[in-house]
């Protein structure tokens, strides 16, 4: 009976990966309805699962988070963006990748990929080069140190709960240097190999103009009356009128007068289905006209719209803005865009009113690319003495006189009092998915620690790996939970993983050290794909990348990555073929 539990276990969190990587849903939705399960069916219990998700490692993982939004925008960062773009691409590509790297030990990768992107901008034509490059540095760089990136401090966690040692805050470094310096140097001369600098690609969607006629029935009614707000094809994005004032987007209770220009956005292919609406005359060509007040925004995976389309959550009248364009990859998405399911990493094109940068909700929605924001000067000292702050309780934190959580506190505090930060920010930037998946990470982690599950499969369903040598069994699973991790986010691959590493180290009578760092490794080593990683996916579509190239990329990276990473290890702790 025991076997059976187990194996219906471990069936759902199989399927739940299925669901994550073939439906594309939330890691953090699909893992909390399982671990909810757990809860109902009695196989954990509801003060430990409640303590999974008010967990000290992941309010410290939020705390840096909140950390980096004051950093992300810091002056010092500002300062050396020209120094940064000075000189040849292959000198540029050697300084944005040192930078990211170095800057991604101690803040969070996915405001140093931000941070990147805003400096590029205007560049449209390196960005292909570089920011592909820039994301796997940053992986690099957070595997450094133990605050580099959440994966380590949820293995930290887990470890710890097992009863073992913390690790300091430069644990990983002995280990993650040689991989990191390799793969800088790879990274710096080899995108241009595999990457094609001067590919360009359809930017938007086709922007359409109608003329309305003079007895036309549209007249003296409203844009909604009239039909014209859910038409399939099109989005009416802005009302011209004969005077030329610009009505910009276009509100469902505009009404039309004769002589207005109205702006559509859609597919030139069915310009038909919009010459059938009585009244207009419409043009056979793509306009001219250039919509005003135009925004690119990046949709990330802990964006509140993942998984909706813009009509479920009424996107005109929540934002003020409409919807011209998503890019996705390479694909530009032109028509039914109301009816377009927003996935984690898509690209919007929005034409934006005017009220539309007050708008608190668009801080959890969208992150944006417009660039670095300005500094005022009355804040240059404030949030120059907010980094050196954040470097000091880390230095604190290396000689075990401040914890980092009680350090982030003080860190948030600063930042708060000093108007860097705002409450009603902080609030608009919880990291909701973030949560629901370390949390659930941990649920999983208790269940199967406390089912015994990894020794029950290992005995009776692996039994091999518990009679190979040590370093044999190390390499085996240090690949299984790098494929792992390219099919779920790496909390989830982290949470699964680590009891079966501290369960093979007690088989195999060996140090569990070695283990616990393949598991954090692994599970951050995501260069195949842009979806495995979130920085991965901030790129992917503003970048406009096929996943081909994250492979071709990417693969080179892993097998160094592998390998560097393995050699150490066994390094660090004698684990030598010989011995056996």
């Amino acid at each position: 009976m025991h076997g059976i539990l187990i194996s219906i276990i471990m069936l759902s969190i199989v399927i739940s990966i299925g669901i994550v990587y073939l439906f594309e849903v939330p890691t953090g939705i699909v893992f909390l309805t399982l671990t909810i399960c757990f809860l109902m069916f009695g196989l954990i219990e509801t003060g430990e699962y409640l303590a999974s998700f008010f967990d000290e490692t992941l309010l410290t993982i939020s705390a840096l988070i909140f950390i980096s939004k004051g950093l992300e925008f810091n002056p010092l960062v500002e300062k050396i963006r020209s120094l940064l773009l000075k000189g040849s691409d292959k000198k540029v590509s050697i300084k944005l990748n040192f930078f990211s790297m170095l800057y991604s030990m101690f803040v969070n990768n996915a405001a140093v990929v931000s941070t990147m992107i805003g400096i590029l901008n205007g560049r449209k034509r390196q960005q292909r080069l570089f920011l592909m490059s820039i994301s796997f540095a940053s992986i690099l760089g957070g595997m450094l140190t133990l605050v580099g990136t959440s994966t380590n401090l949820i293995v930290n966690n887990l470890k710890i709960r097992y009863g073992f040692e913390s690790w300091s805050l430069l644990s990983f470094f002995e280990i993650g240097i040689t991989p990191a310096v390799l793969g800088f140097i790879y990274l710096s001369f080899a995108p241009r190999k595999y990457i094609d600098v001067d590919n360009s690609h359809d930017n938007g969607a086709s922007v359409i103009e109608a003329l309305v006629k003079k007895k036309s029935k549209l007249i003296g009614n409203t844009i909604e009356s009239n039909g014209l707000r859910n038409l399939k094809n099109f989005f009416l994005g802005e009302l011209v009128r004969s005077d030329g004032t610009i009505i910009s987007p276009a509100k469902p209770s505009d009404v039309i007068e004769f002589g207005d220009k109205l702006i559509f956005i859609g597919a030139i292919a069915d310009i038909g289905k919009l010459k059938l609406i009585q009244g207009l005359e419409v043009s056979n060509e793509p306009s001219i006209h250039s919509l005003k007040n135009l925004k690119e925004v990046l949709i990330t995976d802990e964006s509140d719209l993942v998984g909706l389309t813009p009509k479920i959550v009424q996107f005109r009248s929540r934002f003020n803005s409409v919807v011209v364009s998503v890019r996705r990859g390479l694909d530009v998405i032109k028509s039914n865009l109301g009816d377009e399911i927003f996935k984690p990493g898509d690209q919007l094109t929005l034409a934006i009113g005017a009220d539309f940068e007050k708008n608190q909700s668009n801080i959890l929605s969208f992150r944006s690319l417009e660039g670095i924001r300005l500094v005022k000067d009355n804040q240059y000292w404030k949030s120059t003495a907010y980094l050196f702050l954040f470097l000091l309780i880390l230095v604190l934190n290396i000689f075990g006189l401040l914890s980092l959580f009680k350090g982030s506190l003080i860190v948030l505090i600063f930042g708060i009092l000093a108007n860097l930060l705002t409450l009603n920010s902080l609030k608009n930037e919880i990291p909701f998915n973030l949560i629901m998946t370390v949390g659930s990470a941990f649920v999983i982690s208790n269940v199967l620690r406390t089912l015994q599950a990894p020794e029950f499969i290992l005995a009776n369903l692996l039994p091999f790996l518990l009679n190979l040598p040590v370093f044999v069994s190390l390499f085996i699973f240090f690949v299984f939970v790098i494929v792992l991790t390219e099919f779920v986010s790496n909390a989830v691959a982290a949470g699964i993983a680590l009891p079966f590493a501290v369960s093979l180290a007690s088989g195999l009578s060996t140090n569990a050290e070695p283990f616990f760092f393949v598991t954090a490794f692994g599970a951050s080593a995501s260069f195949l794909t842009p979806f495995g990683y979130h920085t991965n996916m901030m790129i992917y579509s503003v970048g406009h990348y096929k996943p081909s190239e994250f492979f071709k990329l990417g693969l080179p990276l892993t097998y160094i990555y592998i390998l560097t990473v393995y050699v150490s290890i066994i390094y660090k702790f004698k684990i030598y073929p010989f011995n056996f």
